[in-house]
C-alpha cells in the first residue's frame, strides 16, 4: 500500500512540474458549453454566461473548476479520478472526502444524506463552520462512486466551497447536477 501511495504522489508531482514549466496562459483552458471527459466517463453543460478553467496537457484531465463572481466569493469544482485508494464505495468515498475538509479547514459535517447523480447512488455531505471563523465556511460535496469492470472504481465529485454559504452558489451546483450525465469511458467496453 505504502508503494501505491508514492506512486500516486510521485505521478501527481511529476505532472505538477512539467505543468508548471509553461506559464499561466499556456497552461490555462476556457471551459463553457458542454465539457466532457472521455477519460472518466462524465459530461456536464455550463449554463450560458457561466465558464470553468483547467489546466492544458500534460497536467491530469480530471475536470475542471468554476471560480464563482467576486459578491458570492467561492469555488465549485467537478471532478473525477480512479479510485486508487481502493475505498470501494460511496460511502467510504463520502467520508474520505469530507474529512480532508474536517481536518484542513476545521469544518464539522452538520448533513451526511443519501442521493442520486446521473441515475447513480451518490452521497451528498454539507461541512460548516457556523461560527465563521475561517476562510472556508461552508462546503457542500456530491460524491459519487462508478464500478468499472476489470478496473478500479471511479470517484466523481461535484463541491462547492464559499466563506458564506450564499443562493448563487447554490444555483451554479443545482445546474451542474441538473446536466451531468455519465458516458462511456474511453477503452472500457
Amino acid at each position: 500500500m505504502r508503494s501505491l501511495k508514492f506512486t500516486i504522489w510521485l505521478s501527481f508531482t511529476g505532472c505538477a512540474l512539467i505543468a508548471s514549466a509553461l506559464s499561466a496562459d499556456e497552461r490555462q483552458i476556457n471551459i463553457t458549453g458542454t465539457y466532457l471527459n472521455k477519460d472518466y466517463g462524465y459530461s456536464v453543460h455550463l449554463k450560458e454566461g457561466l465558464s470553468g478553467s483547467n489546466l492544458a496537457p500534460p497536467a491530469p484531465q480530471h475536470g475542471f473548476g468554476i471560480n464563482l463572481k467576486p459578491s458570492t466569493a467561492g469555488y465549485v469544482w467537478v471532478m473525477a479520478y480512479y479510485d486508487a485508494l481502493m475505498v470501494g464505495s460511496v460511502e467510504r468515498a463520502a467520508e474520505q472526502e469530507s474529512h480532508r475538509f474536517v481536518e484542513q479547514d476545521g469544518l464539522l459535517v452538520i448533513e451526511d444524506k443519501p442521493a442520486t447523480l446521473s441515475g447513480l447512488a451518490a452521497r451528498e455531505v454539507v461541512l460548516s463552520d457556523r461560527a465563521g471563523k475561517h476562510a472556508i465556511n461552508y462546503v457542500r460535496l456530491l460524491v459519487v462512486y462508478r464500478k468499472v469492470p476489470g478496473e478500479v472504481g471511479i470517484i466523481y465529485q461535484i463541491g462547492l466551497q464559499q466563506h458564506t454559504r450564499s443562493a448563487e452558489g447554490e444555483a451554479v451546483v443545482s445546474s451542474i447536477v441538473d446536466s451531468f450525465r455519465m458516458v462511456p469511458i474511453s477503452g472500457v467496453p
